[in-house]
């Protein structure tokens, strides 16, 4: 199975409102597991599930404040790709049963 990568980047400027929209939407997107970013360039479905690594970025200075959030995570494909889980045993059960 071919894997493709897909990106997606949007820049605009923004009122305070439309920003928080565009939080709320993004809280309401991990809540329900299904993010979808589009603009007239392009979309991009994410499906967001398990423990995801959190970064914020915040800086102010002299004339530019920053503040950067990003999310990742691994995809199910490669999460399921494992070989289950790890069994251990101490081959005491196998003597057990060979006498």
């Amino acid at each position: 199975m071919k894997k493709t990568d897909r990106e997606f980047n949007h820049q605009s400027l923004q009122d305070q409102e439309s920003i928080t929209d565009y939080l709320e939407a993004l809280a309401e997107g991990f809540r329900n597991g299904t993010l979808k970013f589009s603009d007239s360039e392009g979309d991009i479905l994410m499906r967001p599930h398990g423990l995801i690594h959190f970064e914020v970025d915040a800086s102010n200075k002299r004339d530019r404040v920053r503040l950067s959030l990003r999310f990742t995570w691994k995809p199910r494909d490669e999460e399921q790709a494992s070989s289950g889980p790890l069994r251990i045993d101490s081959g005491d059960d196998e003597e057990a049963e060979d006498e």
